[in-house]
């Protein structure tokens, strides 16, 4: 028996320039046996989104303003896959991606599969950079606002961080009885920590740490994340380990 189809999901809003990228990251994946389905609530539709012709591709623009998490409930409703992927339009991904959290579920027998560990880069801090989430004591760097900060992380003050290693969604890939059992709330930020919380109280979880540099987390000036990565890593060595996103990380 072949893999299952994977169900790719993308909730867009502003963010026309990034989408090419997007498409360049899920057209390339080694795992050919997709779909993607877009749906973007931005105030006009994208140009270039309109413009492709792979059939594996379906694009929505709706004039209804939504959240994220209702976006995303509405994708999976209308996606067919046996598994469904979280692709954030701002994010890289690389060629083995889809193979490498795949593979993990397969492996261990999970029904969910999400980075524990991977690499970001802040482009307005021009910081390269490597977070471990389940390490939640000691010295942090604060990524977060006009300019980076650090914190002393302890048992009294990081609470916060407690489910920290179940957040960012970016990197969710889970099969689709998951969803049926516990959908994304309706809310936007933190409708992914919410939805891994309840999914992890009935389903197998596979923490995997990018040791291929298979991802690369994008913050900018027009997204939320707020992360708190324990290394910093010399920036020449992100053209040395992604070089395929370089014009992802160029865009202002």
């Amino acid at each position: 028996m072949g893999s299952p189809l994977v169900s790719l999901i993308t909730p867009t809003f502003n963010r026309h320039r990034f989408l090419p990228h997007a498409a360049k990251f899920v057209l390339a994946q080694s795992v050919s046996d997709f779909e993607w389905l877009v749906l973007d609530d931005s105030p006009t539709p994208s140009e270039f989104m309109q413009s492709l012709s792979d059939s594996r591709v379906t694009y929505e623009h709706t004039s209804m303003k939504r959240t994220t998490g209702d976006k995303r409930n509405i994708l999976i409703q209308r996606s067919k896959g046996d598994v469904i992927a979280l692709i954030d339009d701002d994010d890289y991904y690389g060629p083995n991606y889809l193979a490498t959290m795949l593979s993990a579920m397969d492996e261990n027998e999970a029904d969910i599969a999400k980075l524990f560990g991977f690499f970001l880069y802040h482009t307005l801090y021009n910081t390269f950079g490597f977070w471990d989430l389940n390490v939640k004591v000691g010295p942090h760097w604060v990524w977060s606002g006009a300019s980076p900060g650090m914190v002393m992380l302890s048992e009294q003050n990081n609470q916060s961080l407690k489910d920290g290693h179940l957040g960012y969604g970016f990197s969710y890939v889970f099969k689709r009885k998951v969803w049926q059992k516990a959908p994304f709330p309706d809310m936007g930020w933190n409708n992914d920590a919410r939805f891994m919380l309840e999914a992890t109280r009935h389903f197998q979880l596979k923490g995997v740490y990018d040791v291929h540099c298979d991802c690369l987390h994008v913050l900018h000036g027009t997204n939320i994340s707020r992360c708190f990565p324990q290394y910093l890593i010399p920036n020449f060595l992100v053209s040395e380990l992604f070089p395929e996103a370089s014009e992802l990380l160029a865009i202002e």
